[in-house]
């Protein structure tokens, strides 16, 4: 929920000036810095500044360290990407596609939304199984990779209208002028099939990480799949995504006797 509160926080309703303030904030960690900012403004900020520590609360209960720098870095690694994608769409720039997809691993939120779980599964985690399976891990990398290409080619041509242009699609296509769109969505389907081949290897090989984390890392990076299937699923889920969570957790299966 703070994620995408965040997400539109950035996509949408702040002007460029109050995400910088907003970006610095959770540099400082300092909520006052957002109290010369719009009401709705600091009231979406307070609500991230709010949960944020209470989340790092609960991870210090439930790995008995304090875990203070990770988290605060996390966050900040996360608002800083949506600040540049924020500042490449006020100036019309295009990044390269290496340059898209360096910011855009961090954008996919996975550096929030896998990283608070794993810590309050009730595993205790010490730095050398941590980073096995956060950053800089390669299941991490790979699942930040995963959901960015799958988000960017479900909601390709609606981002677009919307005046989005920093894509994976669009960076490709700028390096190659040559390339039509059906060229560079399969191009960019090409490295998300081999992203998750990759993903797969990094579940199943043998490692000191306890099983429960390996599997929640990679389910999540298959559920977002799931959410994208028939594009955009969390934004647009009163459709195919709805009816197939009825399914799953819902409906009864019918048994024959």
């Amino acid at each position: 929920m703070v994620a995408t509160v965040l997400d539109d926080l950035y996509d949408t309703h702040g002007m460029l000036d109050e995400l910088r303030t907003i970006t610095e904030g959770v540099r400082r960690w300092d909520l006052s810095l957002t109290d010369d900012l719009p009401e709705n403004i600091k009231i979406a900020f307070r609500f991230f500044f709010n949960t944020a520590n209470e989340l790092a609360v609960e991870v210090v209960k439930k790995q008995g360290r304090d875990m203070t720098a990770l988290l605060k870095n996390s966050w900040q690694r996360y608002v800083e990407s949506y600040l540049q994608e924020a500042e490449w769409i006020a100036t019309r720039h295009v990044p390269t596609f290496n340059e898209y997809i360096k910011n855009g691993l961090a954008s996919s939120g996975m550096c929030i939304v896998s990283l608070f779980p794993l810590l309050l599964l009730g595993q205790l985690l010490p730095n050398n199984i941590l980073e096995q399976i956060y950053s800089p891990s390669k299941i991490q990398e790979l699942s930040e990779l995963t959901v960015r290409l799958i988000d960017d080619l479900s909601d390709f041509e609606d981002e677009k209208e919307h005046g989005e242009i920093a894509s994976s699609i669009e960076c490709y296509m700028k390096e190659n002028p040559d390339s039509s769109v059906e060229n560079a969505l399969n191009h960019i389907k090409g490295i998300l099939h081999l992203s998750l081949e990759e993903l797969n290897w990094e579940f199943i090989k043998q490692d000191s990480v306890p099983l429960c984390c390996k599997k929640f890392t990679f389910n999540i990076a298959r559920g977002l799949q799931f959410l994208f299937k028939y594009g955009d699923g969390i934004s647009i889920s009163d459709k195919e995504v709805k009816d197939q969570i009825f399914k799953l957790l819902v409906d009864q299966v019918p048994i024959e006797e």
